[in-house]
């Protein structure tokens, strides 16, 4: 207890201890920033985000309106992977999809459709190639198919995903096809009769191949003498 004649001493404002406490998150907020700047400057970082770049799609932010075209976004249909089932590994990155056709026609329904647009909807704004990969079962063909064989066929069916892909917004210069027939069956499948004819396919997905690497190439050949 003070004495009667005595005042007490003032302390410190209060507005000093909120002064405190903002001057100690503002430091602790640039030792956070100098700290990932530290980060993605060491060699085994940067690494690792090129090859999950290259692995899951590189971003091209180096021209507007790659991304989502329109403002378009599509929703998953029912049932839709978002990866590749029953493509064998290797040089493909794992992004992309397949849809299956009717056994003996190239033509695609409504939903098949929708289902390959959504797959295509995962390669816009990706700066990698693109391989369209055409799969038959091994049935023969028809007596009056319009294809000559089952090559025929597979190529149609690339040529038809082709098509659908140029419409929903993917480059025609960063896209390959490639036709396989009948002979990579999906690992999937499996030996059951009623499954193997989803082997009547056409797989879409992304490539570890950057497609300016072809069109620098390209340049520099026309540019030689």
């Amino acid at each position: 207890m003070l004495p009667h004649d005595e005042t007490p001493v003032a302390g410190a404002p209060d507005w000093l201890l909120t002064y405190g406490d903002l001057m100690s998150l503002l430091l602790t907020f640039f030792v956070m920033l100098v700290s990932m700047s530290e980060l993605k400057s060491e060699p085994r970082v940067v690494q690792a985000v090129e090859a999950m770049n290259e692995q899951f799609g590189k971003e091209r932010r180096d021209e507007p309106g790659l991304h989502r075209p329109r403002g378009a976004k599509m929703e998953a249909p029912l049932g839709t992977a978002a990866r590749i089932e029953g493509v064998r590994t290797g040089r493909h990155a794992m992004i992309g999809g397949s849809v299956v056709f009717d056994e003996n026609t190239a033509e695609l329904s409504d939903d098949q459709v929708e289902k390959l647009q959504f797959v295509c909807q995962q390669f816009l704004g990706k700066a990698q190639k693109i391989e369209i990969r055409g799969h038959t079962t091994r049935r023969p063909l028809p007596d009056d198919s319009p294809y000559r064989d089952h090559w025929d066929l597979a190529y149609a069916r690339c040529r038809k995903a082709f098509e659908i892909a140029v419409a929903a917004g993917v480059e025609p210069g960063r896209m390959r096809l490639s036709v396989a027939g009948a002979n990579e069956p999906s690992v999937v499948v499996g030996d059951d009769p009623l499954r193997r004819r989803e082997n009547a396919r056409v797989e879409a997905f992304l490539l570890n191949e950057f497609a300016e690497d072809y069109e620098n190439a390209a340049a520099a050949a026309a540019a030689r003498p």
